[in-house]
């Protein structure tokens, strides 16, 4: 892809007008004012507009770093030019030439969000010609608009059901999805990205049907469906139509085993499981675990298998392994496995699921606590999240992996939760705990997604014979750090990308 390296042209010195990058400004547009002209045509014209002489001062240092080439140094002179002071007579051109210094750093997609909000905040500046000519340019470094300035507009299908039983998890998880789609759209009502969607009716042969209709209205990536069941054979279809998929929330490892369209961005059972024993040996350096797991058929039962596999995979020792049924079975753990054989391993996992895993964590843990075995540690999966045991849960340094974790006091995050309350009435807390899992998600998802064209599109290039298809783009992607999950593929189907966290000295933390 070309780069555009645009100059200004024309004499720039104090005493004259601004010429802002070959925009020649109309005759009487710009006036000197204190031996320089860089004022917006329009705020010139009005005298309610003041002159204030620090602002201007700000401004011609700027415009001296640009000149000298040190663009870094330019976007924080204008910044404080455009941003520091009221509204006055250099505010428009100090904003448009940051967004020109970051094109000149290579920072393609900053420079697309300034201009963007530049012509959404002063759409009667008279630089707006200008502001829309410069964004062109970076939006072709993008590869969100063709050389013609024509836009290459992404085609993003949705295939989730409006079921009565699904519909409010469907509305969140697009509605975050909407908001990164916003953004990257830039709000000006020019489109980067549209959105097409189709009901999968919760129905597999639905969901399937649901992505051939995509793929037959040129879809050229579907995030959905919900769950493993419609996901499995909707994967099957864009197989078939050569179509990306991502499933947001499906952790059935045969929604994509063997496929080269369908990627999960929740990380599988089988994953998860995997994650716990990668992370006990590499990070916590152990080698000799015991494993006790609810039975054949559940989740916490799959858990363990792949716990397992991989422990012994890298060499390690399984001394003990057993399953456990029922709230009494779990409260008599030390029972059941005795004090000598639990003192005989590093760490002891514990993978709990279904509807009642915090009673089950707790008797567990109560079972050990009855155990007294000096320094045993305890390892478990995300179902041991956040939950008020901080104090019992630290006299074993309780530690366990998660896929999803959101910080509320990131700047961030609260910037999203604004964002979600101005634009459905209701922040993501106010929803069921897993509509807001799926409202984050969906932005995470999408923004993964995005981001990874964006970067594809500004390495590759046109100097590449046979670029990427867009599913070798994402597995490729480096991690990405959303608001509420991590997303890497490494290089195959699944994300690998967790959280690791641990109850120490009555607290949770985050460990990685």
């Amino acid at each position: 892809m070309n780069d555009r390296r645009f100059s200004i042209r024309g004499p720039v010195a104090f005493g004259l007008a601004l010429v802002l990058c070959a925009a020649v400004l109309p005759p009487g547009a710009a006036r000197a004012q204190g031996g320089f002209g860089g004022e917006d045509p329009g705020a010139a014209a009005d005298p309610a507009v003041p002159q204030i002489e620090e602002a201007e001062s700000a401004f011609r240092r700027g415009l001296e770093a640009f000149e000298a080439g040190d663009y870094e140094m330019a976007v924080q002179r204008f910044d404080v030019a455009a941003g520091s002071y009221p509204l006055h007579q250099t505010t428009t051109a100090a904003a448009l030439m940051a967004a020109k210094a970051l094109y000149r750093l290579g920072e393609y997609a900053r420079a697309d969000e300034r201009l963007s909000r530049f012509l959404r905040e002063y759409p009667s500046s008279g630089y707006v010609g200008e502001a829309r000519r410069v964004r062109g340019y970076a939006r072709q470094q993008l590869g969100l608009e063709g050389e013609g300035g024509e836009r290459r507009v992404l085609d993003l299908g949705i295939a989730l059901p409006l079921t009565d039983r699904d519909a409010a998890l469907t509305q969140a998880l697009f509605n975050g999805i909407q908001l990164a789609v916003a953004k990257q759209n830039g709000g000006d009502g020019a489109q980067a990205v549209r959105m097409i969607f189709r009901n999968t009716e919760a129905d597999p042969e639905a969901a399937r049907q649901a992505v051939a209709a995509l793929a037959e209205e040129g879809a050229d990536v579907v995030i959905g469906p919900l769950y493993s069941r419609t996901a499995r054979p909707a994967g099957a279809g864009a197989e078939e139509e050569r179509l990306p998929m991502i499933a947001p929330l499906a952790t059935d490892r045969g929604v994509s085993q063997g496929r080269r369209y369908v990627l999960q961005a929740n990380p599988t059972i089988a994953m998860r499981g995997r994650q716990m024993a990668v992370f006990a040996d590499q990070s916590l350096r152990m080698e000799r675990f015991g494993v006790v797991s609810q039975p054949e058929g559940t989740l916490s039962y799959r858990l363990a298998e792949s716990f397992r596999a991989e422990v012994e995979r890298r060499g390690g020792q399984i001394a003990f392994s057993d399953t456990l049924e029922g709230m009494r079975a779990w409260g008599n753990l030390n029972e059941r496995i005795p004090a000598d054989a639990m003192a005989n391993v590093e760490a002891v996992y514990l993978p709990i699921s279904g509807g009642n895993a915090s009673r089950h964590v707790q008797a567990a843990l109560t079972a050990l606590d009855r155990a007294d075995v000096p320094r045993l540690r305890v390892l478990g999966n995300g179902e041991w999240h956040d939950l008020s045991i901080e104090e019992a849960a630290s006299h074993f340094q309780v530690t366990y992996s998660n896929a999803f974790r959101v910080d509320p006091s990131a700047p961030a995050v609260q910037a999203f939760i604004e964002r979600y309350r101005r634009a459905y009435g209701q922040t993501p807390d106010q929803l069921s705990t897993t509509g807001r899992r799926l409202a984050y998600t969906g932005r995470d998802v999408t923004r993964f997604l995005l981001a990874a064209r964006r970067r594809a599109a500004t390495e590759g290039g046109e100097a590449s014979s046979s670029p990427p298809s867009l599913p070798e783009v994402l597995r490729a992607a480096p991690r990405y750090e959303g608001l509420g999950m991590r997303i890497d593929f490494e290089d195959a189907n699944v994300n690998e990308a967790m959280f690791f966290h641990r109850y120490r000295n009555g607290r949770l933390e985050l460990m990685r």
